[in-house]
């Protein structure tokens, strides 16, 4: 009856809609997708609903039958669907086709992994993660035919999961018979696979009890037919299914059989298994008037509203046969949109400044270490095309931040890992292997084949792997060499060889060796890393926490605030104080550096430009505020106001520029890029780097443009975005190149350059003139002076030359090495 009452809806206008989307599979097989809220929505069938709820197998197999009816038998089915239809002639000759209904978009059923208990045996549930293991495709004996050997009389007998057993006994009457020889020829098989699914971090942090502790939690899910290879390990789906329990295969003594006996697991009987996000665009209510004029303006937003509006991208979504990296569009809601547009009109151009004090709010300064990570959040454009010939060009960002301990850089990779759109968070030390991160070959314990579960870079596939304590992985560094670059994990272990997608951006932090970071030895050194691995590393932050009596005064007040009887008003005084010390020092700082610059600029020539090349030569030079002076936050005056933004909107705001936003770089921009990059190479040869400039840095920097032109969702990257990703990289390198100080080259040899040279051959000068090898203190101060070096700390330089192995102390007396 039930059967009759939803094919008569599926043959009717209203109906037939939700099922016209039917295709075919493999040639044979027909599989239509329903969804649950728009027949809901449709359908006035309450045996249909009350049948799903309480016997979800039997409600799937009615509508498997109805919907076989209507396509195959039914006259609006021979009329709409022509290509469905078998032939005359081959009715008789073949097996009627096997009708697989998927039902998706059931967010009635939603429930979380600690929900997923016994109590919904039998139940249908949404859940939503991240598939961490993807058995290999088994086959799932469904019927087997047996003939009784009395009698000689055959039987079908159907297996209940997959699992052999015989008859209890002959079925021919008179004949009770409990022997039978299974016909192995007329087994019917199905295709089965199990997957091992994994909550969502996100969806752990959302949930009103949790503390921060505890381990994540799984499900195991099993799916037959076509649902089989519907994803990979490390994509986030969303599973419709019904809730069984089995009981546990247990091999080995009698003892440890019997007592698996009496234990039972959870499976999820998959019903669909899809890609995207739960929530689709069903319930949705349209956008407001504000938000269609934003749209209309020009806001990039998705593909259907900009053909609604008649709007033509004009970055890279504009170009012919341009491929986007990843084709899964997030789940954008009405709110989430308006929320966008009013953003990006209230900021006003600001957004980056905002976004950038929004990250980790509880560290204040290093405005432009966290610029360098919010670019790393939204990432450049990979271009890909559909020619067969054209290498795709990888778009993420990978940044480093080394530094001294307690310069916050755990706190703001953990704060980022929890507002990037997909980011998986991972501390190196003892629990963290090459396995774990890459991919672990591992035996199945259902089928005993072997298989792969998806490590931290596979399963960050399309987002952000963050990684502490970088330095101690010092075996695991060979792990990222391929990723990094490649954007892919390989594997060739215990008959399996493939590829894994691995394209996510890396951001790691990590302390120097000894604790702190020694000036007289480049960062290769420091770190003990090599230069094939930094060269991979789009932005290098060095952090060094130098003792300064008036800026350690402003941190200890603002340390002290929260703990005080001021509350938040102190806090906020100690915060005003703080950011107006940041600023003093990076005025001084910025005039420190331009005379070094200065001093510098004679170690290496640059052809002097035409005259038809000076008006392009200048658009290299910023006028106005440098990007630093932008970022810096005025508590006192225009943003006495600052509110952050909420994590949860900060993560839609990324995930929204990742997924529509693709900017192309300008020829001003270009231009801009092209001047600072022949610079650094320059420099790189005349010997003053320790990180070896190639065209990775080029690369670099174009991403570093289009990930600040994303910030503000345009489709064109400005000459101003330019010159902020320039600026960006400047502060990177800053002691990457620095020109001052000693440098270890090829080999481990010390190599000296800019001012340590100069020094330690103007002491070999005087030394041979005095005819004595040894200078005293104050003869160093009266060669630093007449050498005009302009070095602030004689004595610190003194020091790490000193440790340098350049100079060496004889009791209160130096020489040359």
């Amino acid at each position: 009856e039930l059967v009759a009452v939803l094919a008569r809806f599926f043959s009717s206008e209203i109906g037939f809609e939700l099922i016209k989307g039917v295709r075919t599979h493999h040639l044979r097989d027909v599989l239509v997708a329903l969804d649950f809220t728009q027949l809901k929505a449709r359908a006035d069938i309450p045996d249909l609903f009350a049948a799903l709820e309480l016997a979800p197998p039997e409600a799937m197999l009615c509508l498997r039958a109805a919907i076989h009816e209507v396509v195959f038998n039914s006259p609006v089915g021979r009329r709409e669907l022509p290509h469905m239809q078998i032939p005359a002639p081959a009715v008789k000759l073949c097996r009627p086709p096997v009708v697989d209904v998927y039902l998706i978009n059931h967010p009635e059923a939603r429930v979380t992994f600690r929900d997923l208990r016994s109590t919904l045996a039998g139940k249908i549930v949404t859940l939503r993660g991240q598939a961490v293991r993807v058995s290999p495709a088994s086959y799932l004996a469904k019927t087997l035919q047996f003939t009784c050997d009395r009698c000689d009389t055959p039987q079908t007998f159907y297996f209940t999961n997959g699992l052999y057993d015989e008859p209890e006994s002959c079925a021919a009457p008179g004949c009770r018979s409990k022997k039978f020889t299974p016909d192995r020829d007329s087994v019917k098989c199905a295709d089965w696979q199990r997957i091992r699914l994994q909550e969502l971090i996100e969806d752990v942090m959302e949930d009103d009890d949790y503390d921060g502790r505890g381990q994540a939690r799984f499900a195991d899910i099993e799916a037959e037919g076509t649902l089989v290879n519907k994803c990979a390990p490390g994509d986030e789906i969303t599973v419709v299914g019904i809730v069984e329990m089995r009981n546990v295969e247990q091999k080995g003594s009698a003892l440890e059989r019997e007592r698996a006996a009496s234990q039972f697991e959870l499976v999820v009987n998959a019903l669909s298994v899809t890609r995207q996000r739960a929530g689709d665009d069903v319930n949705r209510q349209p956008l407001s008037k504000e938000a269609e004029e934003a749209f209309r303006r020009g806001l990039p937003n998705l593909a259907a509203e900009d053909a609604h509006f008649g709007r033509v991208s004009e970055g890279w979504l504009g170009v012919e046969d341009f491929q986007k990296e990843f084709e899964e569009e997030p789940a954008m809601s009405p709110a989430d949109l308006e929320f966008i547009v009013r953003f990006t009109e209230e900021c006003d151009g600001e957004q980056f400044k905002q976004l950038v004090h929004s990250l980790c709010p509880v560290i204040y300064g290093q405005e432009l270490v966290k610029a360098g990570i919010v670019l790393a959040l939204f990432g450049g454009v990979s271009k890909k095309f559909e020619d067969d010939g054209w290498i795709p060009t990888r778009g993420s960002i990978n940044c480093l931040v080394v530094g001294d301990p307690g310069m916050g850089k755990s706190q703001m990779l953990t704060a980022a890992s929890k507002v990037a759109n997909k980011g998986m968070y991972c501390c190196g030390g003892s629990g963290v292997s090459v396995a774990g991160l890459t991919a672990a070959v591992i035996k199945d314990p259902t089928t005993g084949q072997f298989t792969y579960e998806a490590g931290a870079l596979v399963r960050s596939h399309g987002g952000v792997c963050f990684v502490d304590e970088f330095d101690k992985m010092q075996s695991e560094h060979d792990a990222f060499l391929e990723t990094m670059e490649q954007q892919e994990v390989s594997i060739a272990k215990a008959g399996i060889v493939c590829t894994l997608p691995a394209r996510a951006s890396i951001v790691a932090a990590a302390n120097p060796k000894g604790g702190q970071y020694n000036r007289s030895l480049n960062i290769t050194d420091n770190l003990n890393m090599s230069p094939a691995l930094l060269s991979r590393f789009d932005l290098i932050f060095i952090l060094v926490d130098d003792a300064d009596a008036t800026l350690d005064e402003h941190r200890a007040r603002h340390v002290l605030a929260p703990h005080g009887v001021g509350g938040m008003a102190q806090l906020k005084q100690a915060q005003q104080q703080l950011l107006a010390q940041y600023a003093h020092e990076d005025q001084e700082e910025e005039e420190a550096r331009d005379r070094e610059e200065d001093e510098y600029a004679g170690a290496y020539t640059q052809p002097q430009p035409r005259d038809d090349e000076r008006a392009d030569n200048q658009l290299a030079v910023r006028r106005g505020p440098t990007l630093k002076q932008r970022l810096r936050l005025d508590l006192a005056g225009a943003d006495e106001d600052f509110a952050p933004l909420p994590v949860s909107l900060m993560r839609k705001y990324i995930t929204y520029a990742r997924a529509y936003c693709f900017p192309m770089l300008s020829d001003e921009a270009g231009k801009i890029l092209q001047d600072y990059y022949v610079e650094i190479r320059a420099r790189c040869a005349a010997g003053a780097d320790s990180v070896p400039i190639t065209p990775r840095q080029m690369e670099a920097l174009i991403r570093l443009a289009e990930a600040r032109a994303k910030v503000d969702l345009r489709e064109t990257v400005t000459a101003e975005d330019a010159h902020d990703a320039v600026e960006i990289m400047k502060e990177g390198m800053r002691d990457v190149l620095k020109p001052g100080g000693t440098l270890r080259g090829k080999g481990g040899k010390l190599k000296k350059s800019g001012k340590a040279k100069m020094f330690v051959d103007a002491m070999k000068r005087k030394a041979q003139d005095k005819d004595s090898a040894y200078f005293t203190t104050g003869e160093l101060y009266a060669l630093v002076d007449d050498l005009q070096l302009h070095i602030p700390d004689v004595d610190a330089f003194i020091d790490n030359l000193n440790m340098a192995g350049e100079i060496l102390k004889s009791g209160r007396l130096w020489k040359v090495a």
